[in-house]
């Protein structure tokens, strides 16, 4: 057996162990939970979503969650095994039905709260399987993309290291009202060590540090010198040991010169 066999076994079963946990918890939809609980994630999409243009169900939110729960398992067993979209090319856009599927279901149970807050743990879940995405269209400077990213990932989960990150990226694209709205609450929580601590997104501060002194250099970099050193100085307290941080606020001699 090679290499690339063993691992995809490895990742199967791990991803197979993970599913006792994401189960909807308060759920009555049987059915659904036992493909579900089998790996069956392409037929607990296909039945659930059947049922959803049924009258008594249309709008059901845990109906809708256990489609994006089921989406969600695809886009991680394509991220493993390339033939799940070879054979299905629709699987190509499976994160982005889970996410729309979940945003859904969260608004749908508003009123009764029936499914959250007790699911949130599915909710975060669909979150942190999609940060690697955005993290991509940062690299690429694909800020505005990377932006509506976060921002739909914010409908689903409170959390104020994606708000950071989303809010740098709205000064990119020139909305510095609402970047402030949030640097107005972020900057003396931090100031106070009253940051949430969230080792899964904890990273995205980092990204968000160097991309605020990046802005503010590309703006004005005599202006806002001191501000662009303050932002690192901060970051830094948090990341001590960041290199890129570093970097910009201790800048080799040569390139001072």
């Amino acid at each position: 057996m090679n290499i690339k066999k063993i691992t995809l076994l490895l990742s199967l079963s791990l991803l197979a162990a993970s599913i006792s946990f994401s189960q909807v918890k308060n759920g009555v939809q049987d059915k659904l939970e036992r493909l579900y609980e089998d790996g069956r994630y392409e037929d607990c999409a296909f039945r659930a979503e059947r049922m959803l243009f049924k009258g008594k169900h249309k709008g059901d939110p845990e109906i809708l969650l256990y489609v994006a729960m089921s989406y969600n398992k695809i886009y991680m067993l394509s991220k493993i095994d390339e033939t799940v979209v070879e054979k299905e090319p629709d699987y190509a856009k499976a994160y982005d039905q889970a996410l729309r599927f979940a945003i859904d279901a969260k608004k749908r149970d508003r009123r009764n709260e029936e499914i959250f807050p007790d699911n949130n743990d599915v909710l975060e879940e669909i979150v942190y399987n999609g940060l690697p995405i955005a993290d991509l269209y940062i690299t690429e400077k694909r800020y505005t993309k990377a932006s509506a990213l976060y921002r739909k990932f914010l409908r689903l989960v409170n959390n104020q290291h994606i708000e950071f990150i989303k809010a740098v990226l709205d000064l990119y694209s020139l909305d510095k009202v609402a970047a402030n709205e949030v640097f107005e609450k972020f900057f003396p929580a931090l100031q106070e060590n009253k940051l949430e601590k969230n080792h899964d997104t904890e990273y995205l501060m980092q990204k968000g540090f160097v991309l605020y002194h990046d802005f503010l250099i590309e703006e004005d970099s005599i202006y806002f010198a001191d501000s662009a050193k303050f932002i690192l100085r901060q970051g830094l307290r948090l990341f001590p040991d960041d290199y890129e941080m570093t970097q910009r606020l201790f800048p080799p001699k040569d390139e001072e010169k």
